[in-house]
């Protein structure tokens, strides 16, 4: 089987319920820092690792900013300011 690059988001970033599956975003950002309001994007689930999964929809990009912490409790419009994950060394 050939390997393929796939995007993945921690797997906190991802709330499900029943049979749906959605991710949270940080949507109409300002920069410094990023901040801007929640939103929850209806996604598929392709590869699941446990720790990282893919998230399969069409619009969703290599930069958006997932909410990994809290999601489960945000709602649609909910302002939200991002904080960058420590970075493994």
């Amino acid at each position: 089987m050939a390997a393929r690059d796939a995007l993945t988001v921690p797997a906190t970033g991802l709330v499900r319920s029943g049979n749906k599956s959605e991710i949270c975003l940080v949507t109409d950002g300002a920069v410094d820092p990023p901040r801007g309001i929640g939103k929850r994007l209806e996604a598929q689930v392709g590869i699941d690792e446990g720790l990282r999964v893919e998230p399969k929809n069409d619009t969703l990009t290599g930069r958006a900013l997932v909410i990994v912490r809290g999601a489960g409790v945000l709602r649609a419009g909910d302002p939200v300011i991002a904080v960058p994950a420590k970075q493994a060394d």
